[in-house]
């Protein structure tokens, strides 16, 4: 059973740990998106070395341009963990493009349509989870007895979304991803895993 956080708000624990890579990277002069990426796969960011510094006036892009916490940290008005929502197409291109930088994939065109893509074949599901993943975060709730989940915001899907990838068990998918030619024009075990045999192409 998924921690429930304590009381507190999956937005609040985002915004923590946003700010906490922002003023890590800055201090050490890292890659914002590349600290995310590696506490995403769990390596100690002490031993990062400082590939792509960072400069004071450029801090806050990545975050901006591919993360977009203005829309990631916020749920539409009368959203919860136990509503459901459907991620319309912007906040669809949102959520691919924010995965595809947490992940380390490219913004290729190629990308965007296999992750939105993606989303049409699994079809809505759990509230801030269009890819319908079933890996626990704090505060999140079943959608079904399968374990898909609903997450109390978008940025926490997010991260669930990109943990999984990164699990171990969708190498070949993140592979696709990361070599920027999608996943459109041909099959994949790895789909067919995530999605119980359900389908196993996307476009």
């Amino acid at each position: 059973m998924a921690s429930d956080g304590g009381g507190v708000s999956g937005i609040g624990i985002a915004a923590v740990f946003a700010g906490g890579i922002l003023v890590w990277s800055g201090v050490k002069g890292l890659s914002v998106s590349g600290v995310f990426r590696d506490l995403i796969a769990g390596k100690n960011p002490q031993q990062l070395k400082a590939v792509n510094p960072v400069s004071a006036g450029g801090l806050f892009a990545p975050i901006v341009g591919a993360l977009n916490p203005a829309k990631l940290l916020s749920s539409p008005a009368g959203t919860s963990p136990s509503s459901p929502q459907v991620i319309g197409s912007g906040q669809g291109q949102a959520f691919a493009r924010s995965v595809l930088a947490t992940i380390g994939a490219p913004q290729s065109q190629a990308n965007i349509n296999s992750i939105m893509g993606w989303i049409q074949r699994e079809g809505g599901g759990g509230a801030n989870n269009p890819l319908n993943t079933t890996l626990p975060m704090p505060g999140a709730t079943n959608f079904n007895s399968v374990g898909v989940k609903n997450y109390g915001s978008v940025s926490v899907g997010i991260l669930a979304t990109a943990k999984t990838l990164l699990g171990g068990n969708y190498s070949q998918i993140v592979a696709a991803l990361r070599s920027g030619n999608g996943l459109c024009g041909r099959t994949w075990s790895e789909l067919s895993t995530w999605s119980g045999g359900g389908y196993n192409s996307v476009c």
